[in-house]
């Protein structure tokens, strides 16, 4: 009796995807090639991965395409082949990236079959899928390369550039040929409203709804509506004549429930209330004065706008956008009604720019770190708890004759102040009391350096840290580069006396050459290093006497923010036990370049102030960052008022 064939069930999943939905090759063109592929080959389809409208030069922001991956990862899984149109549907990823993606579908067993490419499975397919796959790649960076050109040219034609408008404004769409078509107007909920000509609202996209719009119309900025501008204005106003800044401004918005650019239901990542971050870009966008500015910001991933002209970029970046330098910015004038003048953007600009100057000049921060009368915030850490203390002050009787408040100043821990008797008890230290006793230790440490065996200390401390090693320095520098010519003289000399003859006998004496000449230049590399090494502690050593010197001076002349940053150049940091009223101050053994803070570990805030603005050299700078000197000395104390 004749048997009947047995017929292998061959499980498969389907990929497809699109950019745009005018691509001509839709998803419902791939799956009817997709299906009948499968059913001339015997392929039974488990299920069907979509990723519509998502563009093709990454895999992470396709989330179909992830599942996919993610589910041929786990064990038991019931497909062993996926069926996609071609290679640019799989995806226009770079040749590694594709390779990865299919080196894990493989090590499970899994295979991608490209229904339309024409792979037969022979071994030119290993040679011809990788050439494929890296056309495919190239052909949208080539489009993107096209397409960052049209938007240079609709920008410096006067039309909004695409994405956003910036608040305050809308967006109002215009046919080819001049005439009128619709504005659109973003609302905080995400969500689009559409406008006539007379501003009234006709239908209204739910939020992710995309419009509807030619590829040949265009669009330009126009004011929104009159409580958005008023807010605008405002801002700068607020800013400007009275002086408030980021934050207060946020606050007084908030406060009076003004409309906001973007709500807490447009994204995760934003707030229902305004911030800081959008009243700062507000304030330093010339949009607003009715110029039209472009390329801020770069979302592309092949090319850039770089001195007007598309640049190929380095690498593909990951998520989000990145800032372009000033000197790129394409500002076209005249573009679109202003909201503000330019004399009030021009002031709002000079202020944003005086404060940041300030800041600069300053070793703190400014705001009420820059005039803080407190030395060591910050830098006391409690045993109790493990917060660090921070200065505060008391109303203290009545006020005096002239008005002004009697106050007492002192230290007291971040754990109560912010969290109360829960996370510590209340303690406090009195400012000038540890502040003096600070400042004491600092001119007794900066005393001792400078006295005459204060740079033989110094020396010894620096040279210890270092691990110098002088004794292994058996020949000069001169021998070294001696012996190293005559090597080389050896090596040109058997070259030319190389014959059939004596071939072999040269040979070996080139290769021991060889091997004394790598010797050498190993040993000479290592000798250099010496030699610098020892410049670098005498130039640390010098400008640490010099940093003695000028702390010495500044220590009772000096202004606030001058002793602030010579107690961190000599201060790590001060822990204190609240219930013994005793405390133990970590000073650095080599007073530091440049001031750390204790809490991060790394360089803080605090930048160099005049105590550090000494002539030097860029050598001088990195030779000195190259020798770090981590030791401390510790001193126990307990302050008495």
């Amino acid at each position: 009796m004749p048997t009947q064939p047995i017929t292998v069930t061959k499980h498969a999943v389907a990929y497809m995807r699109r950019s745009t939905d005018r691509q001509e090759q839709s998803i419902a063109d791939q799956r009817t090639a997709i299906e009948a592929y499968a059913s001339e080959r015997g392929f039974e389809l488990l299920r069907y991965y979509i990723d519509d409208a998502i563009s093709g030069s990454t895999a992470e922001e396709r989330a179909a395409f992830m599942e996919m991956i993610t589910a041929s990862q786990q064990d038991g899984h019931l497909f062993r082949y996926i069926l996609v149109y071609d290679v640019k549907r799989f995806g226009r990823l770079d040749t590694d990236e594709a390779g990865h993606y299919r080196h894990l579908l493989k090590q499970q067993g899994v295979r991608v079959i490209y229904i339309s490419d024409g792979f037969t499975g022979a071994e030119t397919d290993e040679l011809l899928l990788p050439v494929k796959q890296w056309l495919s790649r190239q052909e949208l960076r080539d489009l993107s390369k096209v397409t960052i050109r049209g938007q240079l040219s609709r920008v410096q034609a006067g039309w909004w550039g695409g994405g956003l408008p910036p608040y305050g404004y809308d967006r109002a769409y215009y046919a080819p040929d001049g005439r009128y078509l619709l504005t659109v107007r973003h609302m905080p909920d995400g969500s689009k409203d559409i406008l006539d000509a007379e501003r009234r609202v006709v239908r209204t996209l739910a939020k992710g709804e995309a419009l509807e719009m030619g590829s040949a119309d265009r669009s330009k900025l126009i004011p929104s509506d009159p409580a958005r501008i008023q807010t605008i204005q405002y801002i700068f106003r607020w800013y400007v004549h009275e002086g408030l800044g980021f934050i207060s401004i946020a606050n007084r918005l908030n406060s009076q429930g003004s409309p906001t650019a973007r709500g807490g239901s447009w994204s995760r990542y934003h707030g229902n209330g305004w911030g800081r971050a959008s009243v700062r870009d507000i304030l330093l966008n010339p949009v607003y004065t009715g110029d039209m500015v472009w390329n801020r910001l770069t979302f592309a991933k092949f090319f850039r706008i770089q001195e007007g002209e598309a640049t190929a970029r380095e690498y593909v970046p990951g998520r989000g956008p990145e800032q372009n330098p000033e000197s790129d910015w394409l500002i076209i004038p005249d573009t679109h009604p202003p909201l503000i003048d330019r004399e009030l953007f021009a002031l709002a600009r000079d202020r944003r720019n005086t404060r940041r100057a300030q800041a600069g000049e300053s070793p703190w921060r400014s705001g009420r770190g820059a005039h803080s009368p407190f030395l060591i915030s910050g830098m006391i850490q409690c045993t109790r708890c493990g917060h660090f203390w921070h200065g505060t002050s008391n109303r203290k009787g009545r006020p005096r004759k002239d008005g002004s408040a009697i106050k007492t100043y002192y230290y007291i821990c971040g754990g109560h102040s912010y969290q109360g008797n829960a996370t510590c008890q209340r303690c406090t230290i009195p400012k000038d009391a540890i502040e003096d006793w600070v400042l004491t230790q600092i001119d007794a440490i900066a005393s001792c350096l400078l006295a005459p065996a204060g740079r033989v200390h110094l020396s010894t401390l620096v040279r210890d840290a270092c691990s110098q090693d002088d004794a292994a320095n058996t020949v000069t520098l001169h021998e070294i580069q001696t012996r190293r010519d005559d090597i080389n003289r050896a090596l040109t000399a058997a070259l030319i006396h190389l014959s059939a003859e004596n071939q072999e006998f040269i040979n070996a004496r080139l290769r021991d050459l060889r091997q004394e000449l790598v010797v050498l230049e190993r040993e000479e590399a290592r000798y250099t290093g010496l030699l610098r090494r020892e410049r670098q502690m005498e130039e640390l050593i010098t400008r640490t006497l010099e940093r003695c010197q000028r702390a010495r001076t500044l220590i009772d002349a000096g202004s606030v923010p001058d002793r602030r940053t010579i107690i961190r150049t000599f201060l790590h940091h001060i822990t204190w036990n609240p219930e013994t009223q005793q405390g133990i101050a970590s000073f650095w053994q080599v007073p530091r370049e440049h001031p750390t803070d204790p809490r991060r570990g790394i360089a803080g805030r605090c930048r160099r102030s005049d105590l550090e603005r000494l002539p030097e050299s860029a050598d001088t700078m990195d030779s000195i960052m190259a020798i770090e000197i981590t030791t401390f000395r510790d001193i126990p104390f307990t302050l008495t008022n």
